[in-house]
This record gives C-alpha cells, sequence and structure tokens, in this order.
C-alpha cells in the first residue's frame, strides 16, 4: 500500500525539484557585470612621470649651492674640495656626478648608495632596454685602465644588473683615486631605463660587497686621498 513515510519522500523531492528549477531560472535571469582590473599607480610609474618632467624641463631637484656653501666654507671645506652636490629624487635616491678613466669619461649620474658597496657604470658594450640614454664607459679609451675580467651581477627587486669587473681612476667631488675596483654593466634591467640614474656608487661596508671588492671610500683611505676615514651628508 501507499505509506505516509512514502508521501513525505515524494513531498520532499518534489520541492527540491521545484527549487532548482526556480534557481536555474533566477541564473539565466540574473544580469552578469563583467569586470576589468586597472593597474594600481606604483613607484614605477611615478618614477616614469617625474623622469619625464625632468627631461622636458632640464629642471632637477638640485639643492641650489647657496643654501649650503656657507655651512661647508665655515667647516674650512672649500666648494670643489672633497664636496659633491647631490640631487634629490621623489626622497628615495640621491644622485651624484663622478668621472672615470684617464682622460676622464663621463660625469655619470650615480646612487650614492650607504645601503650597497659596489660601484658599477655601463660599459660601451651594454646591450639590454635598461641601457638606452645611458653614459656609457669605454675600457679601451682609458690608459689607467687594468682588466679584472671577473663577472658580476647584482639582483634588484625590479631585476638586475651584470656584466664583468675592472679597475680604473674614480673622481668624485674633487678627490680621485687611481687603482678603484668598478663593475662594467654589460647588462640592465628594463626597469632602469626608466631612471635619471648611469650607475650606483655603494658608501657601505666591503663586506657586504658583490665579490668582495674594495668600495670607492675604502680606497679614498687606502691611497691617502682623504685626511680622515670619515664622510658626511648635508640636507
Amino acid at each position: 500500500g501507499f505509506s505516509f513515510t512514502k508521501m513525505r519522500t515524494l513531498i520532499k523531492a518534489f520541492v527540491l525539484v521545484c527549487a532548482l528549477a526556480i534557481a536555474v531560472q533566477a541564473s539565466s535571469a540574473a544580469t552578469r557585470f563583467s569586470l576589468e582590473k586597472h593597474a594600481r599607480p606604483g613607484a614605477r610609474a611615478k618614477m616614469v612621470s617625474t623622469l619625464r618632467q625632468y627631461q622636458e624641463t632640464g629642471v632637477g631637484l638640485r639643492v641650489p649651492e647657496h643654501r649650503h656653501m656657507p655651512v661647508l666654507k665655515a667647516l674650512g671645506i672649500s666648494a670643489g674640495s672633497g664636496v659633491e652636490p647631490m640631487e634629490n629624487f621623489w626622497d628615495e635616491i640621491w644622485i651624484g656626478n663622478i668621472t672615470v678613466g684617464t682622460p676622464a669619461q663621463g660625469p655619470f649620474r650615480v646612487v650614492l648608495d650607504t645601503g650597497s658597496s659596489n660601484l658599477w657604470i655601463p660599459s660601451v658594450n651594454c646591450i639590454g632596454a635598461g641601457c638606452a640614454n645611458k653614459t656609457r664607459y669605454d675600457a679601451t679609451k682609458s690608459s689607467t685602465y687594468r682588466p679584472d675580467e671577473r663577472p658580476w651581477l647584482i639582483p634588484y627587486g625590479t631585476g638586475f644588473a651584470a656584466g664583468t669587473m675592472s679597475n680604473d681612476s674614480v673622481s668624485v667631488g674633487g678627490i680621485t683615486v687611481i687603482n678603484q675596483p668598478l663593475g662594467e654593466a654589460d647588462y640592465l634591467a628594463a626597469f632602469f631605463a626608466d631612471t635619471p640614474l648611469d650607475g650606483i656608487l655603494g658608501l657601505g661596508f666591503r663586506d657586504i660587497a658583490v665579490l668582495k671588492v674594495q668600495p670607492g671610500f675604502d680606497t679614498m683611505i687606502a691611497e691617502g686621498a682623504v685626511a680622515k676615514p670619515q664622510f658626511s651628508v648635508y640636507l
């Protein structure tokens, strides 16, 4: 016979079928919205925008010399003697000028970086998008160049720089050293094309230098180019 239990089962099945039918109908009638992903503006976009403005106007963020020279003179430091004016970009990087080789090549615009210890600049043989519009160093045109040829690579968050080591004279802020290890960058990541720098002058400790090469300021001390093993920054 037909039991009450079977009736309850049939009713549950009917309700389930009705619910599925309603759900399918609602799904087919629902409005669908397409989503479009937009890149979030970041440091790279800011850097590109500021660099383009700098290139178009020819005006950097160099601190006027008259603002710091009275202080330097009070300390007994004259212009051109151990002083390198810097340009401030976004309160993130500080750029100064150096020359390399004999006769002097450059100037090369380098980040004066206390967080690293290697000096590198683009080689005349530099390839890759990151080498575009960079001042390049040609070792064959320097009488003080001495080969090293060890390969080096420094990774960054947005790519890497790589090449071979050399030795040559380097001048910064009126101080010249004769035998400075430097990296000739034969490859630069595309990121570097959007930056206002040619290379990096590391001012950190030798212990963190790639290949443990001697940093620039250590060479100044070793060659007696500075009176004291000290440097300072005035903002």
